[in-house]
């Protein structure tokens, strides 16, 4: 998947996509319950599950987006994900499964930028899952080029991967080439 490839019609895939597995969880869980009644749950293009995901991807494309409507719609969007329906008999694989996909990749990007653009410090291990690597090579790598880094990213080498994404020079969601 490349960041290119992030566009609103792939958002809006991953909303109905989403909404199918989500429609599947909801009837299970009503029948459980015993309510035959439990209805699929309709797309709807102004809603702000749709709005949102357009933004994050927007966001992870570089476009300039309200930066608090992106942190709103990820915290929304991973308790969805992790609240019960990432499991495989609603038809969600385990987290690692899903990293290729869409909506996950506009999640890691836009993190990226959220943490780049609001100053927040960002430890080695969060941004060796943000970048798909391990966090024992990207310390090596930080430490051989920023000896004096600890377990804080130096805020020059997440600048550096952000200007990377901004001139398309980091099409992958692994970022980062660890090779000299």
């Amino acid at each position: 998947m490349h960041l290119n490839e992030l566009t609103d019609e792939a958002a809006i895939a991953e909303c109905r996509r989403l909404l199918f597995i989500i429609s599947a969880r909801k009837r299970e869980l009503a029948q459980w319950f015993g309510d035959d009644d439990a209805h699929t749950i309709a797309f709807e293009e102004n809603s702000a599950f749709a709005m949102g995901m357009i933004s994050m991807f927007r966001y992870a494309r570089g476009m300039d987006i309200p930066p608090f409507v992106v942190r709103d719609f990820i915290d929304e969007l991973l308790k969805l994900m992790f609240g019960g329906l990432a499991s495989g008999s609603f038809a969600l694989p385990p987290f690692k499964r899903m990293t290729d996909k869409p909506w996950a990749i506009a999640w890691r990007v836009a993190e990226l930028r959220l943490a780049a653009e609001g100053g927040e410090d960002i430890d080695i291990p969060q941004l060796a899952h943000l970048l798909g690597t391990k966090p024992t090579e990207l310390a090596a790598h930080i430490h051989a080029h920023f000896p004096d880094a600890e377990s804080l990213v130096p805020r020059e080498f997440l600048d550096e991967i952000i200007e990377a994404l901004k001139q398309g020079q980091a099409d992958e969601l692994c970022l980062l080439s660890l090779g000299e």
